[in-house]
C-alpha cells in the first residue's frame, strides 16, 4: 500500500523551496535585467510587485501592515530607531557627506526611493523570512540575510554610495538594526515600524549620501 501524501507537509516543503528559489535566484535576476534595462526602478518595481505584494498575496491575501502592536515590542523599537540613528552617525562618518539640494529631485528621490522603498522592501524580505522559516525561523532568517547582502552587492551598490575605510562598527550596527527589525516582525506579524524605519533610514541616504533619483532611473 502506497504512503498517502501529507498535503501539510508538501505545502512547508513548498513554500520553503520558493523561499530559498527567491533569495538566490532574484538577486542575480535583477543584476540581469539592470545589465540589460540599465535602469534600476523598473528592476526596483518588478521587486517591489512581484516579490513583494504579489508574492504577499499569494501566500496570505493580505499586507502586513497598520497592526504594529507598540506595546508588545516598546523595548526592540527604542533599541530599532537607536541604532538606526547611530548607523546615520557612522555612515556620515565614514563616508563623503553630500548634502542634497531642496529641488524637484529631491522630491522625486524622496518619493519613489525613500517612501516606495521603505514600504515595499521589507514587505520582501518578510515574504522570503516566512516562506523559507515556514519550518524553522532561523532558517528564515538566514534566508534573508544572504538576499540582503547578494542584493547589495549585485544591485544595490551599483546606485548606492556606501562607507569606506573601517566599517566594522557601522556593519555591526547594521546587524544589528537587521535582527531587531526581524524580532519585532516576528513578535507581531506586522511591518509597520519596520517600514517606518527603513523610510527614515532610506531618506539619509538621500540626504547625505548623495543619492538623487538620476541613479535610480538610469546607470551608465
Amino acid at each position: 500500500m502506497k504512503n498517502s501524501i501529507n498535503p501539510t507537509k508538501q505545502n512547508i516543503r513548498i513554500k520553503q523551496y520558493l523561499g530559498w528559489f527567491v533569495t538566490f535566484v532574484f538577486p542575480l535576476a535583477a543584476k540581469q535585467l539592470m545589465e540589460i534595462t540599465l535602469m534600476p526602478i523598473a528592476v526596483a518595481i518588478f521587486y517591489w510587485i512581484a516579490c513583494g505584494i504579489l508574492l504577499r498575496y499569494t501566500m496570505y491575501k493580505s499586507l502586513p501592515y497598520f497592526k504594529p502592536q507598540c506595546k508588545k515590542v516598546t523595548k526592540e523599537i527604542i533599541i530599532l530607531f537607536l541604532v538606526t540613528f547611530i548607523c546615520a552617525f557612522l555612515y556620515n562618518r565614514y563616508n563623503i557627506v553630500t548634502y542634497a539640494k531642496i529641488n524637484k529631485d529631491l522630491i522625486i528621490s524622496v518619493i519613489i526611493f525613500t517612501v516606495l522603498n521603505g514600504i515595499f522592501e521589507p514587505l520582501v524580505w518578510v515574504n522570503i523570512f516566512d516562506l523559507a522559516g515556514n519550518k524553522l525561523k532561523i532558517n528564515g532568517f538566514l534566508a534573508a540575510f544572504i538576499y540582503t547582502i547578494l542584493m547589495h552587492f549585485l544591485f544595490w551598490n551599483r546606485i548606492i554610495s556606501f562607507p569606506q575605510g573601517n566599517r566594522s562598527l557601522f556593519i555591526i550596527c547594521q546587524g544589528i538594526m537587521f535582527i531587531i527589525s526581524f524580532v519585532i516582525y516576528a513578535k507581531t506579524e506586522d511591518i509597520t515600524i519596520f517600514s517606518i524605519q527603513q523610510i527614515i533610514y532610506n531618506l539619509i541616504l538621500v540626504l547625505f549620501g548623495g543619492f538623487g533619483v538620476s541613479s535610480f532611473l538610469n546607470i551608465k
